[in-house]
């Protein structure tokens, strides 16, 4: 999964699957977070288009951010997204 903030920190990136190489499938979950005191605080949230991709605005503060999404698993138990996070540090 990868998270890249730019501008008026927007978040965007593509969740992929184990190889890293093939997009997931649409409407997985992200949640975008912020460490605050010690915790991760979801500062803003979205799902993700056909091609797994995500954009998303959100509140411009200095500190480190990380995207989370979940692990999808298929009926026929075949893994469409790991479970992935990916940090990013913005300097203020």
């Amino acid at each position: 999964m990868t998270l890249r903030l730019v501008k008026s920190l927007v978040a965007r990136g593509k969740v992929s699957v184990g190889d890293g190489f093939t997009g997931c499938a649409a409407i997985v979950p992200v949640k975008v977070q912020r460490r605050v005191s010690g915790r991760w605080r979801t500062v803003g949230s979205t799902t993700t288009s056909s091609s797994g991709s995500y954009r998303r605005r959100i509140p411009d503060h200095p500190g480190k951010y990380r995207a989370k999404a979940p692990r999808v698993v298929l009926s026929d138990g075949a893994h469409i997204c790991l479970r992935a996070t990916s940090p990013v540090r913005i300097r203020g």
